[in-house]
């Protein structure tokens, strides 16, 4: 489990096709400090286990079905991606409860902006209104929002 708070930007050093996945190192300062392989990070919002830490990078595997519902696929050498450790029990909740078992890629349609504020028009898929409430919680690349309306 994640709180959709982002803890730190990393950036894409390789990633590779292996079989039938894919294989992600990424670079980072804090993210990873005192993890061990197998333990979950979520890379903008989807559930990676370490496979391999070295200082300063992480790397993951991910399987098909995460390849395909996620942006994942679209990131190459040098692109950053939203980092956050695994929820710990007894931590304080800064987000939402966000489990990191993605649905799907939604476009943002539009984006309004003012002094205090951000506003993002989000598109949504049939059947995607029984899943969302008002006031509710969703995240965006790993990021915990509210929704609105």
């Amino acid at each position: 489990m994640f709180t959709g708070i982002i803890t730190e930007i990393g950036k894409l050093k390789n990633v590779v096709r292996k079989g039938s996945s894919h294989a992600l190192q990424i670079a980072c300062k804090n993210t990873g400090e005192g993890l061990k392989l197998g333990d979950s990070v979520a890379i903008n919002g989807a559930c990676l286990s370490i496979v391999d830490a070295s200082k300063g990078a992480l790397s993951f595997d991910v399987v098909e079905n995460t390849w395909q519902k996620t942006n994942l696929k679209r990131l190459t050498s040098g692109d950053s991606v939203n980092m956050e450790n695994a929820l710990r029990m007894g931590e304080a909740l800064s987000g939402h409860m966000v489990s990191g078992h993605i649905d799907g890629e939604r476009k943002i349609k539009n984006i309004q902006k003012n002094a205090k504020e951000c506003f993002l028009d989000v598109e949504m898929l049939p059947g995607d209104e029984k899943h969302i409430v008002p006031k509710g919680s969703v995240a965006l690349d790993g990021v915990s929002l509210t929704v609105g309306e």
